[in-house]
């Protein structure tokens, strides 16, 4: 009879879950050793007047909802540079740590003009 692979783990993920006891904690362990990191998300109370005014438009890119994300750009071009999150980020730098929307990054590309750009993102190379 033929063996089946069927159900088997990958060598370098039995290295990383081995030692563990509970199913529980091996998926726990799997989940931050390969899932792919998010935009942080913002605090339940915003630090800022920009997160304050512009949780919408946060959660809009974190959705990639370009439609609610146009709306409030055609109304405050200054939301194009508003800074979201605690890491300062701005909707590209969101929209681009999400990666769940490219069509939301191209569009968001098309709004910002080059002097609207920063140099150098805080925090980021």
């Amino acid at each position: 009879m033929a063996s089946s692979k069927s159900g088997t783990v990958d060598q370098d993920v039995m290295d990383t879950v081995i030692g563990f006891h509970t199913a529980n904690d091996v998926w726990r362990k799997l989940k931050t050793t390969y899932s792919t990191p998010v935009a942080t998300p913002i605090t339940t109370s915003p630090s800022t007047k920009d997160q304050a005014e512009y949780l919408t438009l946060y959660r809009a890119t974190l959705n990639g909802d370009s439609e609610k994300a146009q709306e409030i750009f055609n109304n405050d071009k200054d939301a194009l540079t508003a800074k979201l999150n605690d890491d300062n980020e701005t909707p590209l730098y969101v929209a681009i740590g999400t990666m769940k929307n490219i069509k939301f990054v191209e569009n968001l590309l098309k709004e910002i003009t080059p002097e609207s750009l920063p140099i150098s993102q805080p925090g980021h190379n």
